[in-house]
């Protein structure tokens, strides 16, 4: 019997190892009075008194329980969302892992990675949604070996859960990718153009007319452009299958951010916009409104004003007018993020937020504070095993 209780002792401080790093605001007091609340005090025979660690983990679960059976799309077993949010100055501990999405009422996570470990990698993949219309970012993070980030690209696009997130088959898989860089001649000097992926293995059904074409097209460059290539070309494809000309160049976008999501049984995704706009007052005007022809809703609910944006060199400033209400909801982080990826298409290394009636925190995003701008949006836990 004590044989069977160190076993289970064992295995539940294993166990509790696995549980991600939990954030709680609350005070002391109303802590304790939750889980006064939970336990039911008996006295019982010691014989079935459960040991230390099984008991710990018992209260624990009783106390992150609400919150993970919440039916949320992005807290299942394929894609549990683990963000960072961090402030400038930052201790260095804070880097050593992710935390998970901060515990709250209601879940409220967020949308937006800023910060991979060092012995992780982070992939961003282009997928296009059912109809082919939007083609959205999804972010996973891997384990980083000795292969090039490339071949990691091939070999985890199995992985993205395109089905459970809403999104359409990727025109990607079963490719193959290459490098090189070019160098463009200037009079008797060479300068360096960046570097160009090669992309290999497209069979003919892929692109069976203009428009599956352009699925193709954009999944590339919003796959690729995440990884700082400045173009494609495509191996072995004649101009006849509606490529351009065998080759897409790869430019920096500058778009904002609006919402996608299949129907209510789905996740909502950050979704870069179809066009570009000259600035980033522009792009934040334009993400008030719904693109219906792309059934993408607006990010940024018409009762929020922004007063004003500074442009301090590498950081952008957005000031709500005072008296905004911005309550810890789902809508308001997805505001958030979204502007906070805005800021990145337009090359800001840091945001920061000010004003709706002095707001210090909404959820794990800062206000009063520059905070580094997102790496990628739409991050998913995989299963690697």
């Amino acid at each position: 019997m004590m044989e069977e209780y160190e076993w289970k002792d064992l295995q539940s401080k294993h166990l509790l190892k696995q549980l991600p790093k939990i954030i709680d605001n609350r005070a002391p007091d109303e802590i304790y009075h939750n889980i006064q609340v939970e336990l039911t005090i008996k006295k019982k025979p010691s014989w079935i008194i459960p040991s230390v660690a099984s008991a710990a983990a018992i209260l624990l679960f009783s106390l992150i329980a609400p919150s993970f059976l919440k039916d949320y799309a992005f807290l299942s077993q394929f894609d549990q969302e683990i963000v960072q949010t961090e402030s400038v100055g930052q201790s260095d501990e804070a880097h050593d892992s992710f935390r998970s999405l901060e515990i709250a009422d209601e879940h409220v996570p967020n949308h937006i990675l800023t910060h991979v470990p060092n012995n992780q990698t982070l992939l961003t993949y282009g997928i296009p949604d059912t109809m082919g219309q939007n083609v959205i970012p999804i972010s996973i993070l891997v384990d980083t070996n000795k292969e090039q980030q490339l071949n990691l690209l091939t070999s985890n696009i199995n992985q993205i859960p395109v089905s459970k997130l809403g999104l359409g088959d990727s025109p990607l898989r079963d490719l193959s990718f290459s490098q090189e860089e070019r160098v463009m001649q200037t009079g008797n000097k060479d300068i360096k153009d960046g570097f160009h992926v090669l992309i290999d293995g497209i069979k003919d059904h892929t692109l069976t007319g203009s428009s599956s074409s352009q699925v193709f097209e954009k999944s590339v460059e919003e796959t690729f452009r995440w990884f700082g290539y400045k173009g494609a070309e495509y191996i072995g494809i004649e101009s006849d299958k509606g490529l351009s000309n065998g080759q897409s160049l790869i430019a920096n976008s500058k778009k904002g951010y609006f919402l996608y999501q299949l129907d209510e049984s789905y996740p909502i995704l950050l979704t870069p916009s179809p066009e570009e706009f000259e600035s980033f007052d522009d792009a934040l005007d334009y993400m008030k409104n719904n693109i219906d022809e792309y059934e993408l809703k607006a990010s940024i609910g018409n009762d929020v004003i922004i007063e004003k944006t500074e442009h301090l060199h590498d950081t952008v400033v957005v000031h709500f007018k005072e008296g905004s209400e911005l309550a810890f909801t789902q809508e308001t982080v997805l505001m958030l993020n979204s502007i906070m990826m805005t800021a990145k298409e337009f090359d800001y290394t840091f945001i920061r937020f000010e004003g709706a009636n002095h707001v210090k925190q909404i959820g794990n995003i800062e206000f009063g504070t520059d905070l580094k701008v997102p790496l990628a949006p739409n991050p998913i836990l995989i299963d690697e095993s």
